[in-house]
């Protein structure tokens, strides 16, 4: 899964997971199971909770899906913020290059 986000932010630089486990059924397991992630970025840090699943892997599923979608997002804006900048700075050399009357 952790392969998987790097694919989608390369710029990611570490992720923390914390599993927390509810209740106790036969066994001793948990009888829902919630996954926290804490991702580290270059320049920022996002933070994914969700609620309880039944299952230790739809928890897991879960919290890696909403960090997939996460991060895509942060990828986008990301993107169009150096667009923009870049389109701005072009902008700016052309006003520059214009001759002056």
């Amino acid at each position: 899964a952790l392969v998987e986000l790097r694919r989608i932010a390369a710029g990611l630089r570490s992720c923390e997971v914390t599993i927390t486990g509810f209740g106790r059924g036969p066994g001793g397991l948990a009888r829902a199971y919630a996954f926290r992630l804490g991702l580290a970025l270059a320049d920022s840090e996002l933070e994914i909770g969700r609620n309880a699943r039944p299952t230790f892997e739809e928890a897991l599923r879960d919290a890696f899906g909403a960090a997939q979608l996460m991060l895509a997002e942060y990828e986008r804006r990301r993107r169009a913020i150096a667009l923009s900048q870049s389109e701005l700075g072009e902008e700016r050399r052309q006003e520059w290059d214009r001759p002056r009357p």
